[in-house]
């Protein structure tokens, strides 16, 4: 079975990975044909078998890919883990861009990878926890930015003062200075003071921002270290 299907030569590295037999020279990626199936069908259903939580049918699709086209089946895999996986196991989804990463360094020394670290990572997804919370929140954004060019849905957002800082044009333009960042950072986005920022404001007092009533500086235990004058009455 080995011997006639090719499958044992392609993977034991000895046979480079071919597509299917038929000619798909005119044909696009997604329309060309591996193993008999359409390589755009084989990439999706790999990632529909990760859904379900099918372990062999996942491992069977995956393995079709990678053969193949082997860095296009780790996309995939990387793809499906952060929109399928995401923050429902985080540390599945950095163990497998760790395997990732390990193949890619394997690869670089070699023509010809085994799949194990690929066939462990299509398992660690299949076994995660789901979440698709990443995805939904990243195509509530997106796509409004791609469909509604007229903004009828009110996605476009202002552009506020505190983004023209003195690190961008528009902010030098104006003549932003670094009492005003510091001040966003530590007072208006509450990071707190650390010894080092009072070390440089020693150092550049023009840099240290002016408190108005109602401002704090907090340290890194979440105290408050300085407030802002009392409002007159």
């Amino acid at each position: 079975m080995a011997r006639a299907t090719g499958m044992g030569d392609r993977m034991s590295g000895r046979k480079q990975p071919q597509l299917s037999q038929r000619d798909n020279t005119e044909k696009t990626d997604a329309e060309k044909l591996i193993r008999g199936y359409p390589f755009g069908t084989v990439a999706s259903a790999l990632q529909k078998e990760v859904r379900r939580g099918d372990l062999e049918g996942a491992v069977y699709w995956g393995l079709i890919l990678y053969e193949a086209a082997p860095q296009y089946a780790w996309k995939r895999v990387l793809v499906t883990a952060a929109e399928d996986i995401g923050f429902g196991d985080p540390e599945v989804v950095a163990k497998v861009c760790s395997m990732a990463a390990a193949w890619k360094v394997a690869k670089e020394g070699s023509w010809y990878v085994s799949p194990q670290l690929f066939t462990m990572a299509v398992v660690l997804l299949c076994r995660a926890q789901k979440s698709t919370w990443v995805e939904d929140l990243q195509t509530s954004i997106l796509w409004p930015m791609r469909t509604d060019k007229e903004n009828t849905t009110g996605w476009r957002r202002p552009v506020l003062p505190e983004h023209e800082d003195a690190h961008t044009a528009a902010g030098k333009a104006r003549g932003a200075t670094w009492a005003e960042w510091y001040g966003d950072r530590h007072i208006r986005f509450g990071i707190p003071v650390n010894e080092y920022t009072k070390r440089l404001w020693e150092l550049y007092p023009e840099w240290r921002p002016t408190l108005k009533p109602g401002d704090v500086l907090r340290d890194e235990t979440g105290a408050v270290t300085e407030r802002g004058p009392e409002e007159e009455r």
